[in-house]
C-alpha cells in the first residue's frame, strides 16, 4: 500500500528528471510521456498523473495513476530477461493489477507470430450438421455445431439469416419455430482456430494487428481491426 505525499503533473515529472541521469524506470516513463503513449493497450485506461508516494516500509517512490486512482506499471512486451529492450516500441503503460496473459505465452506469440486474426466468426454449438460435416471445412478446435465466418459479425448474422431464415438466437417452446440456439461471437485465426472475443484480443494485440482495444476493455471487435 502507498501513501500519497504529493501529486505531480506529467509535464512536471519530465522537467524534474529529463536533464539529469534518471533511473531506467523514470527514463522509461519520460519516454512514454514525451511520446504520448499513455493508454493501457488492454483496458484503454489512461495515465493521468504522477504521485510521490511512501510505502508502509518507509521507502519513497514515484508512481503513476489514472484519474480514477488506478496504479500503473511499465510493461515490457518482450521481457528484458528474454532479450527485450527499453526502446519505446517495447514498453507501454499497463494497469498494475491487470492480468493480461502469461508472459511466456505472449512472448511466444510476438516472436514467432504463430497466430493472427483472419476474420469475424460466430459459433452456433447447438446446430446439428452431422449429415454434412464430412463435406465442409471446420475449425480445428470445434467438434460440434457450426461456425459462420464473415468480414464483420453482422455478415455472419446475415449468413445465418439466409441459412435458417431467422436472426434470433433465442430458444423457443414452439417445435415449429426455427431458431439457432445459443451463439458465441469471436474470430477465426491463422491456425484455423475459433476463439472468443477475449482470446482474440490477446492474439490481435500480441500480433500487433492493433495498438489498442477501442470498444471494450478486454474484448476484440471487428471494428478494432478495420
Amino acid at each position: 500500500m502507498y501513501k500519497k505525499l504529493k501529486r505531480i503533473s506529467l509535464d512536471d515529472f519530465v522537467k524534474m528528471f529529463e536533464d539529469e541521469k534518471a533511473s531506467s524506470r523514470k527514463y522509461n516513463w519520460i519516454k512514454l510521456i514525451n511520446s504520448s503513449k499513455l493508454v493501457c493497450p488492454v483496458s484503454r485506461v489512461k495515465v493521468s498523473y504522477c504521485s510521490y508516494d511512501q510505502k508502509e516500509s518507509g521507502s519513497l517512490h514515484y508512481n503513476f495513476y489514472s484519474e480514477d486512482e488506478l496504479l500503473f506499471t511499465i510493461d515490457h512486451i518482450i521481457p528484458l530477461s528474454k532479450g527485450g529492450t527499453n526502446d519505446i516500441e517495447n514498453i507501454c503503460p499497463m494497469l498494475a493489477e491487470y492480468n493480461f496473459a502469461k508472459v511466456d505465452e505472449l512472448t511466444d506469440i510476438i516472436k514467432n507470430r504463430k497466430e493472427y486474426i483472419t476474420c469475424a466468426a460466430i459459433y452456433y454449438p447447438e446446430i446439428d450438421l452431422s449429415d454434412v460435416r464430412s463435406s465442409i471445412s471446420y475449425p480445428s478446435n470445434i467438434q460440434q455445431g457450426i461456425v459462420v465466418t464473415g468480414h464483420r459479425h453482422s455478415n455472419c448474422i446475415n449468413t445465418m439469416l439466409v441459412l435458417r431464415g431467422i436472426r434470433s438466437v433465442e430458444r423457443s417452446n414452439d417445435p415449429n419455430e426455427i431458431v439457432t440456439g445459443c451463439s458465441i461471437q469471436g474470430f477465426m485465426t491463422s491456425n484455423n482456430r475459433f476463439v472468443n472475443r477475449k482470446e482474440a484480443a490477446i492474439i490481435a494485440l500480441a500480433a500487433k494487428q492493433i495498438d489498442v482495444l477501442n470498444y471494450s476493455k478486454t474484448e476484440l471487435y471487428s471494428e478494432d481491426l478495420y
